[in-house]
């Protein structure tokens, strides 16, 4: 009876230690971490002094929860009360470790028996209280950089003339493997043809064809290779053509053919003559037919019958698929080179140059009077392309033509700045 009686006013004296903490006004908790060796964290919330019997109110949190189980005095041995935890031992505040992170303990809840409007704004003002404060200018480390529209079209012009460039490069390297392999093997055929024109395209007339050719032969005595240039050298003047002439834009240079003879033939007759010829060529190996500047003769050829979209192949890319795919008997194919576009990846610069200022750069000897005919100018062209296969040739960094070029680059780009400025 006396033990019973013991632990009922035990019980009133904490209800009494609860009811006067509720009383007074909320004081912020001192979040503390418990050792990692106890089960449970042990916070400790100080108050002001006690009325005598009562000196402080210790709170028990259980680390899976985090709510309040039971409110003791201190001193008091838990593990004797009916519903304290069981297996706890005494705790003393002064004993408490220090506060090590205040973040990650867990909050402790309010021991206040208010409710009501009063309650809500106490723990409103406590939730607004213990958030962490937001840095000046953290709304704005969310939003992603943005790009001008200078820069994009910039980066956009890079990227364009490093493609255009690196295509030209890829051009120059496969036609220099297959003028080597050529030169020890046999296998190829290089065929040069020039158009002359009036008008423009696609209403242009053409007056003037002329072609020159390369072949590497092995020789059947000494098993050597050997190359045969000018075998089918040929200029002929369209019959339909012969009252029109250049002379207001261009340079009339019809009868300064210098490495052969004029022959004027109808229109069908240089048609089936050239292609003849190429048929000859391209019946056991390929055939590389090289212009300069394919965008002014492709057309022209279009002119006098030819399929050159269907029956010539312009993707050096496939040069190997098709070697691979054909036989002996149906022999090579027919390829599109542009020794513009080779010169253009020799001097490193995306850029167009006429056939006379290129032949000065690489040393190729021309004589200004012959220009503009249209066989003379495939001899040029022909001889322009044999020099671009040349590895032991470079250019010259500060040679008048470099800087030409890159004083036109430059301009353009300037005015393409000042467009997209504009814009």
């Amino acid at each position: 009876m006396r033990n019973r009686a013991h632990r009922q006013a035990r019980r009133a004296h904490a209800r009494g230690a609860r009811s006067t903490v509720a009383l007074r006004p909320p004081v912020p908790p001192l979040p503390r971490t418990a050792p990692p060796s106890t089960p449970s964290s042990v916070i400790a919330s100080r108050t002001a002094p006690e009325p005598a019997g009562v000196s402080l109110a210790v709170l028990v949190l259980d680390k899976s929860d985090g709510c309040a189980s039971r409110a003791f005095e201190a001193g008091d041995p838990v593990g004797t009360s009916d519903d304290g935890p069981s297996g706890s031992t005494p705790v003393d505040a002064g004993a408490l470790p220090p506060i090590v992170n205040a973040e990650s303990t867990p909050s402790v809840p309010s021991l206040s028996t208010e409710s009501g409007p009063a309650a809500a704004s106490s723990e409103q003002a406590r939730t607004t209280d213990d958030s962490p404060p937001v840095p000046p200018g953290a709304s704005d480390w969310v939003k992603p950089p943005t790009m001008s529209v200078k820069t994009k079209r910039a980066f956009h012009d890079i990227v364009y003339e490093a493609e255009a460039l690196a295509a030209r490069h890829f051009e120059l390297e496969t036609m220099r493997r297959v003028y080597e392999h050529a030169q020890n093997h046999g296998g190829a055929a290089f065929l040069s043809i020039d158009v002359e024109f009036v008008g423009k395209p696609p209403q242009m007339s053409v007056i003037e064809v002329g072609w020159c050719s390369l072949e590497f032969l092995r020789s059947g005595k000494s098993g050597k290779v050997e190359p045969r240039r000018g075998a089918h050298a040929q200029h002929t003047v369209v019959r339909e053509s012969m009252r029109k002439r250049n002379g207001r834009f261009l340079p009339d240079s019809r009868g300064n053919f210098a490495f052969g003879e004029t022959v004027c033939l109808p229109r069908q007759a240089i048609y089936h003559t050239l292609a003849a010829l190429i048929s000859t060529l391209s019946a056991h190996q390929h055939v590389f037919v090289t212009f300069h500047d394919t965008n002014l003769d492709l057309p022209a050829l279009e002119q006098l019958e030819f399929n050159t979209r269907h029956d010539w192949r312009t993707n050096l890319r496939d040069l190997g698929a098709a070697t691979d795919e054909a036989s002996h008997d149906e022999g090579g194919k027919v390829w599109i080179v542009d020794t513009q576009r080779l010169f253009a990846a020799w001097i490193h610069r995306r850029t167009q140059v006429r056939l006379e200022k290129a032949c000065a750069e690489l040393n190729v000897r021309v004589e200004p009077e012959n220009l503009h005919n249209a066989a003379n100018d495939a001899h040029y062209t022909l001889n322009l392309f044999e020099r671009l296969m040349d590895r032991n040739v470079f250019p010259k960094p500060k040679s008048a033509l470099v800087a030409e070029v890159d004083a036109v680059v430059h301009s353009s780009r300037k005015y393409r700045q000042r467009f997209a400025e504009r814009v």
